[in-house]
């Protein structure tokens, strides 16, 4: 009896690591496409995402989002999930986590928005999805999106002014060896002025 029941223990063992084991291996595919976007202060910008797999991972899974922008500030807004299966999600709920059950559902979208802040000119937004086990600890499929400013969009049409990219290593270059370039010629310009000046005296 001893012997059967500590086979049984070990074969309930073996099954619940199996089942983890599945969850942590599970296929997740993730996507993440532009909506409708603003770079407009006090405003939000759209994206939508969509989740699927062959098999079911898990029986919850924890949704994340997270985000950078160049410049990196502190004031960067924020990006919470806004509906999850054309289902709008309450103000409480609309957060950068979402716990998310897929029952017999192999896909699911959602929307998500980044509420932008105030005064704050972004040239560059990376946001970050990733599909998680419930717990947190597991990645089982990540999508990243890149949203930056063209050209037109550079100039602030408000005030006419133009804005520019936070990297400025290459600017400062080409700005240096123009600046030593002009210097060179003058100074070649005044060498040459005076030995003429020597020869015509």
């Amino acid at each position: 009896m001893r012997i059967t029941r500590r086979l049984c223990i070990l074969l309930l063992a073996l099954l619940l690591l199996g089942s983890g084991t599945a969850c942590a291996a599970g296929s997740v595919r993730t996507e993440l496409q532009e909506a409708e976007w603003t770079w407009d202060e006090s405003s939000t910008a759209s994206f939508t995402g969509t989740v699927s797999f062959d098999e079911l991972p898990c029986e919850n899974l924890l949704l994340k989002l997270s985000f950078t922008t160049d410049p990196d500030s502190t004031n960067r807004g924020s990006v919470v999930f806004h509906t999850v299966n054309g289902k709008k999600l309450t103000i409480r709920k609309q957060q950068p986590e979402y716990t998310f059950t897929p029952g017999e559902l192999n896909s699911f979208d959602f929307t998500g928005n980044w509420k932008t802040p105030e005064n704050v000119f972004f040239t560059k937004v990376l946001i970050t999805l990733q599909v998680c086990t419930e717990d947190g600890e597991t990645v089982l499929g990540e999508s990243k999106l890149t949203v930056q400013r063209d050209a037109s969009e550079l100039a602030n049409k408000e005030d006419g002014k133009f804005r520019l990219r936070t990297d400025f290593s290459k600017w400062t270059l080409w700005i240096a060896i123009a600046a030593g370039a002009g210097w060179a010629l003058a100074v070649a310009r005044i060498l040459w002025n005076h030995k003429r000046s020597k020869k015509e005296g």
